[in-house]
């Protein structure tokens, strides 16, 4: 006697088994997402002096079928050697005015700082959950870089630099 559900023979066929697999893999993925690393950061210019001011561009993303979005952002000198780009981010869950989206989704972070005084510096990237929902947990990025002091030119007139080259 069949059983309803099974195909004869009592057992399951292979198909809807391995579309139950993936679909407990998907469901799990959604519920509970793995932790990420966070974007990619960018300085301008690359080799900054203590005389540049310095633009950071941080590069990053949501993973798709997700509903976040940035509110704000935050930018400080956190201690002597770093740079701190903090992100808000809201876990809205498709409310209005945050859709969810059924792709991934790309944004940037930009801070502007003033020029520093030479030495070596991190760029930190972090972001902050602001809904206790939100299972999202995103390791912060960090890039070293060296701000050089600029070097003093001499001052030379005509007449020198003729004798020079003569």
């Amino acid at each position: 006697m069949r059983t309803s559900g099974t195909p004869r023979g009592g057992r399951r066929s292979r198909p809807s088994r391995i579309r139950a697999v993936a679909l407990l893999v998907a469901l799990t993925l959604c519920t509970h997402p793995s932790e990420t690393k966070a974007g990619l950061i960018t300085l301008s210019p690359p080799l900054p002096t203590s005389q540049d001011s310095i633009h950071v561009d941080v590069h990053e993303g949501f993973p798709m079928g997700h509903c976040w979005q940035v509110v704000s952002r935050t930018c400080t000198t956190s201690a002597p050697d770093s740079i701190l780009i903090t992100a808000d981010i809201q876990f809205c869950m498709g409310n209005p005015g945050c859709p969810c989206t059924m792709s991934a989704v790309t944004f940037h972070v930009t801070c502007d700082f003033p020029p520093l005084p030479p030495g070596n510096y991190r760029a930190v990237y972090q972001e902050r959950y602001l809904n206790p929902v939100d299972t999202r947990n995103v390791t912060p990025s960090m890039l070293l870089f060296t701000v050089s002091g600029t070097t003093p030119t001499l001052r030379k007139s005509w007449g020198r630099l003729k004798t020079i080259y003569r």
